[in-house]
Protein backbone atom coordinates (compact mmCIF):
# COMPACT_ATOMS: atom_id res chain seq x y z
CA UNK A 1 0.00 0.00 0.00
CA UNK A 2 1.26 3.18 -0.52
CA UNK A 3 0.93 6.81 0.11
CA UNK A 4 -1.03 9.19 -2.14
CA UNK A 5 1.62 11.55 -4.33
CA UNK A 6 -0.91 14.22 -2.23
CA UNK A 7 0.15 12.87 0.29
CA UNK A 8 3.97 13.07 0.04
CA UNK A 9 3.94 16.52 -1.41
CA UNK A 10 1.57 17.97 1.07
CA UNK A 11 3.99 16.52 3.71
CA UNK A 12 7.09 17.33 2.12
CA UNK A 13 6.32 20.87 1.38
CA UNK A 14 5.22 21.39 5.09
CA UNK A 15 8.98 19.73 6.55
CA UNK A 16 10.53 22.18 4.00
CA UNK A 17 8.15 25.08 5.63
CA UNK A 18 8.76 24.18 8.99
CA UNK A 19 12.42 23.74 7.97
CA UNK A 20 12.59 27.13 6.50
CA UNK A 21 11.30 28.92 9.50
CA UNK A 22 13.65 27.41 11.95
CA UNK A 23 16.01 29.79 10.96
CA UNK A 24 15.86 32.43 13.37
CA UNK A 25 13.13 31.39 15.30
CA UNK A 26 15.11 31.80 18.84
CA UNK A 27 12.27 32.71 21.69
CA UNK A 28 9.38 30.59 19.19
CA UNK A 29 11.02 27.77 19.48
CA UNK A 30 9.67 26.37 23.63
CA UNK A 31 5.58 27.04 21.30
CA UNK A 32 6.52 25.52 18.69
CA UNK A 33 7.72 22.36 19.98
CA UNK A 34 4.95 22.05 22.70
CA UNK A 35 3.11 19.08 22.64
CA UNK A 36 0.32 18.73 19.63
CA UNK A 37 -2.23 16.78 18.83
CA UNK A 38 -4.84 16.38 16.27
CA UNK A 39 -7.44 13.76 13.68
CA UNK A 40 -8.68 13.75 10.53
CA UNK A 41 -11.32 11.76 8.52
CA UNK A 42 -11.43 11.00 4.91
CA UNK A 43 -13.07 9.53 1.97
CA UNK A 44 -11.55 8.78 -1.21
CA UNK A 45 -13.42 7.53 -3.95
CA UNK A 46 -11.51 6.46 -7.05
CA UNK A 47 -13.44 5.93 -10.98
CA UNK A 48 -11.50 3.13 -12.75
CA UNK A 49 -11.57 3.13 -16.31
CA UNK A 50 -15.09 1.46 -16.50
CA UNK A 51 -17.36 4.03 -14.64
CA UNK A 52 -16.72 1.89 -11.53
CA UNK A 53 -16.50 4.10 -8.32
CA UNK A 54 -14.97 2.47 -5.21
CA UNK A 55 -14.44 4.27 -1.78
CA UNK A 56 -12.87 3.79 0.90
CA UNK A 57 -12.16 5.47 4.36
CA UNK A 58 -9.15 6.35 6.35
CA UNK A 59 -9.09 8.01 10.14
CA UNK A 60 -5.68 9.26 11.31
CA UNK A 61 -4.63 10.66 14.52
CA UNK A 62 -1.49 12.00 14.94
CA UNK A 63 1.21 14.04 17.85
CA UNK A 64 3.38 15.88 17.80
CA UNK A 65 6.42 17.84 20.06
CA UNK A 66 9.83 18.18 21.00
CA UNK A 67 10.97 17.55 17.32
CA UNK A 68 9.20 14.24 17.29
CA UNK A 69 6.01 13.33 15.71
CA UNK A 70 4.00 10.01 15.27
CA UNK A 71 0.93 9.18 13.42
CA UNK A 72 -1.86 6.37 13.09
CA UNK A 73 -3.95 5.82 10.36
CA UNK A 74 -6.85 2.92 10.22
CA UNK A 75 -7.92 2.63 6.65
CA UNK A 76 -11.08 0.74 5.55
CA UNK A 77 -11.26 -0.59 1.84
CA UNK A 78 -14.22 -0.59 -0.23
CA UNK A 79 -14.67 -4.25 0.68
CA UNK A 80 -14.84 -3.53 4.53
CA UNK A 81 -11.29 -4.76 5.49
CA UNK A 82 -8.63 -2.82 7.53
CA UNK A 83 -5.24 -1.81 7.28
CA UNK A 84 -3.02 0.30 9.73
CA UNK A 85 0.02 2.88 9.40
CA UNK A 86 1.83 4.16 11.76
CA UNK A 87 4.49 6.67 11.26
CA UNK A 88 7.29 7.78 13.77
CA UNK A 89 9.04 10.61 12.68
CA UNK A 90 12.23 12.93 14.51
CA UNK A 91 14.01 16.02 12.89
CA UNK A 92 17.75 15.86 12.13
CA UNK A 93 20.16 19.52 11.66
CA UNK A 94 19.29 19.28 8.33
CA UNK A 95 15.86 17.99 7.58
CA UNK A 96 14.20 14.69 9.29
CA UNK A 97 14.10 10.79 8.92
CA UNK A 98 10.65 8.74 9.49
CA UNK A 99 9.92 5.45 9.51
CA UNK A 100 6.83 3.74 8.50
CA UNK A 101 4.90 0.10 9.40
CA UNK A 102 1.97 -0.65 7.50
CA UNK A 103 0.21 -3.80 7.99
CA UNK A 104 -2.36 -5.12 5.64
CA UNK A 105 -5.20 -7.00 5.94
CA UNK A 106 -3.71 -10.11 5.86
CA UNK A 107 -1.31 -9.25 8.89
CA UNK A 108 1.55 -9.27 6.56
CA UNK A 109 3.95 -6.35 7.45
CA UNK A 110 6.09 -3.95 5.34
CA UNK A 111 8.94 -0.70 6.43
CA UNK A 112 10.13 2.29 4.86
CA UNK A 113 12.78 4.89 5.71
CA UNK A 114 12.60 8.03 4.62
CA UNK A 115 15.82 9.99 4.92
CA UNK A 116 14.95 13.92 4.03
CA UNK A 117 17.89 16.73 3.73
CA UNK A 118 17.48 19.88 2.77
CA UNK A 119 19.59 22.14 0.29
CA UNK A 120 19.46 25.41 -1.40
CA UNK A 121 16.10 26.33 -2.90
CA UNK A 122 14.71 22.51 -1.92
CA UNK A 123 15.65 19.03 -0.95
CA UNK A 124 16.79 15.86 -1.46
CA UNK A 125 15.02 12.19 -0.35
CA UNK A 126 16.21 9.01 -0.02
CA UNK A 127 13.61 5.74 0.90
CA UNK A 128 14.04 2.27 1.08
CA UNK A 129 11.09 -0.19 1.23
CA UNK A 130 11.23 -3.59 1.97
CA UNK A 131 7.77 -5.35 1.69
CA UNK A 132 6.26 -8.01 3.33
CA UNK A 133 7.82 -10.89 1.51
CA UNK A 134 11.28 -9.13 1.95
CA UNK A 135 11.91 -7.40 -1.56
CA UNK A 136 13.76 -3.48 -1.26
CA UNK A 137 12.75 -1.02 -3.33
CA UNK A 138 14.74 2.24 -3.43
CA UNK A 139 13.27 5.50 -4.34
CA UNK A 140 15.34 8.84 -4.80
CA UNK A 141 13.39 12.41 -5.24
CA UNK A 142 15.27 15.64 -5.97
CA UNK A 143 12.80 18.68 -5.72
CA UNK A 144 13.39 22.12 -6.14
CA UNK A 145 11.03 25.76 -5.23
CA UNK A 146 10.84 28.58 -6.99
CA UNK A 147 10.05 31.37 -4.86
CA UNK A 148 9.60 34.03 -7.27
CA UNK A 149 7.48 32.07 -9.61
CA UNK A 150 5.92 29.74 -6.61
CA UNK A 151 6.45 26.71 -9.02
CA UNK A 152 8.18 24.08 -7.77
CA UNK A 153 9.92 20.57 -10.07
CA UNK A 154 10.53 16.99 -8.77
CA UNK A 155 12.52 14.44 -10.33
CA UNK A 156 11.87 10.88 -8.87
CA UNK A 157 13.93 7.33 -9.71
CA UNK A 158 12.63 4.08 -8.19
CA UNK A 159 14.47 0.91 -8.37
CA UNK A 160 12.29 -2.62 -7.85
CA UNK A 161 13.84 -5.42 -6.47
CA UNK A 162 14.36 -6.82 -9.78
CA UNK A 163 16.71 -4.32 -10.42
CA UNK A 164 14.45 -2.42 -13.12
CA UNK A 165 14.09 1.38 -12.77
CA UNK A 166 10.97 4.28 -13.36
CA UNK A 167 11.38 7.63 -13.48
CA UNK A 168 8.67 10.62 -12.83
CA UNK A 169 9.33 14.35 -13.58
CA UNK A 170 6.62 16.74 -11.77
CA UNK A 171 6.00 20.19 -12.62
CA UNK A 172 3.63 22.09 -9.89
CA UNK A 173 2.49 25.63 -9.23
CA UNK A 174 1.01 27.22 -6.06
CA UNK A 175 -2.00 29.16 -6.71
CA UNK A 176 -4.36 31.44 -4.26
CA UNK A 177 -5.77 28.55 -2.06
CA UNK A 178 -4.47 25.47 -3.57
CA UNK A 179 -2.11 24.17 -6.29
CA UNK A 180 -2.01 22.62 -9.80
CA UNK A 181 0.26 19.76 -11.15
CA UNK A 182 1.40 17.77 -14.18
CA UNK A 183 3.48 14.72 -13.98
CA UNK A 184 4.41 12.34 -16.06
CA UNK A 185 5.56 8.80 -15.04
CA UNK A 186 7.49 6.43 -17.51
CA UNK A 187 7.74 2.60 -16.34
CA UNK A 188 9.99 0.02 -16.32
CA UNK A 189 9.23 -1.43 -19.38
CA UNK A 190 9.14 2.15 -21.53
CA UNK A 191 5.04 2.87 -20.95
CA UNK A 192 4.26 6.69 -20.13
CA UNK A 193 1.62 7.36 -17.61
CA UNK A 194 0.65 11.42 -17.19
CA UNK A 195 -1.66 12.74 -14.70
CA UNK A 196 -2.85 16.50 -14.19
CA UNK A 197 -4.50 17.53 -11.12
CA UNK A 198 -5.22 20.46 -8.76
CA UNK A 199 -6.13 20.72 -5.16
CA UNK A 200 -8.25 23.64 -2.59
CA UNK A 201 -8.26 24.34 0.94
CA UNK A 202 -10.68 26.03 2.61
CA UNK A 203 -9.29 27.85 5.57
CA UNK A 204 -12.90 27.99 6.96
CA UNK A 205 -14.26 24.70 6.56
CA UNK A 206 -10.71 23.54 7.02
CA UNK A 207 -11.11 20.90 4.35
CA UNK A 208 -8.61 19.79 1.30
CA UNK A 209 -10.33 18.74 -2.09
CA UNK A 210 -8.23 17.00 -4.50
CA UNK A 211 -9.64 15.83 -8.01
CA UNK A 212 -7.04 13.95 -10.65
CA UNK A 213 -7.36 12.66 -13.91
CA UNK A 214 -4.90 10.32 -15.01
CA UNK A 215 -3.92 8.86 -18.77
CA UNK A 216 -2.36 5.22 -18.84
CA UNK A 217 -0.22 3.82 -21.60
CA UNK A 218 -3.13 2.21 -23.42
CA UNK A 219 -4.91 5.35 -23.46
CA UNK A 220 -7.77 5.04 -20.93
CA UNK A 221 -8.18 7.11 -18.68
CA UNK A 222 -9.27 7.25 -14.56
CA UNK A 223 -10.04 9.78 -12.43
CA UNK A 224 -9.71 10.33 -8.60
CA UNK A 225 -11.95 12.96 -6.21
CA UNK A 226 -10.74 13.33 -2.37
CA UNK A 227 -12.16 15.50 0.42
CA UNK A 228 -10.60 15.51 3.53
CA UNK A 229 -11.34 17.85 6.54
CA UNK A 230 -8.55 18.36 9.74
CA UNK A 231 -10.52 18.13 13.29
CA UNK A 232 -8.01 19.71 15.85
CA UNK A 233 -8.20 17.96 19.20
CA UNK A 234 -8.41 20.73 22.23
CA UNK A 235 -5.47 19.56 24.32
CA UNK A 236 -7.31 18.86 27.96
CA UNK A 237 -7.05 21.66 30.53
CA UNK A 238 -3.82 21.01 33.22
CA UNK A 239 -4.54 19.42 36.27
CA UNK A 240 -5.76 21.84 39.38
CA UNK A 241 -2.59 22.05 41.69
Amino acid sequence: MRLSRFANFALALLLFCLLAASVGAGPLRAREDAPKSGESDSTVTRTGPKGTPRTSTNKTTWQRGGGHWTRNTVHTGPNGKQSTTHVDASKTPDGRVRDVTRTGPNGKTSTTQDVLHKTDGGYTRDTTHTGPNGGVTTRDVTESYDKDSKSWTKDVTTTGPNGKTSTTEVEGQKTANGYTREATHTGPNGGVTTSEGQGTWDPVTKTWTRDRVVTHPNGSTSSTDVTKTVTPVTPAPPAAQ
